[in-house]
């Protein structure tokens, strides 16, 4: 289980109560990775949504096929991944990659939604 005071650095979550934060972190499902993996790839189908716990998540985006990905962001710890295929269930716009050991919490749309109603 992922640490609730995890939660509590996450803006989208600091009016939680604390059974609130108790529930999440029961529908929570923590992946571990090293450097080098990938954890979506862009063009992907996903429902997930990703907290970054402890490492760095670079997102990289193919400017053009012949070239290598780019990356447009650098994912620190406490940080939200991965959220535009969690509300919105397009294919992923870009490619999440592992720079260093990595702990991330996955959300399922379908967990949170349950949990939601």
């Amino acid at each position: 289980m992922i640490d609730t005071a995890i939660f509590r650095q996450i803006n989208e979550f600091q009016n939680f109560t604390d059974p609130e934060l108790a529930a999440l972190n029961n529908i929570v499902r923590e992946n571990m990775y090293v450097e080098g993996d990938i954890i979506f790839n862009e063009g992907d189908e996903s429902t997930e949504l990703y907290i970054l716990v402890k490492g760095e998540i670079e997102l990289q985006i193919k400017i053009a096929p012949q070239l290598a990905d780019s990356t447009v962001l650098v994912v620190k710890p406490c940080e939200i991944f991965g959220e535009l295929s969690f509300v919105d269930p397009k294919p992923r716009a870009a490619t999440a990659r592992c720079v260093k050991k990595t702990i991330v919490a996955v959300i399922q749309r379908d967990d949170f939604e349950k949990l939601v109603q």
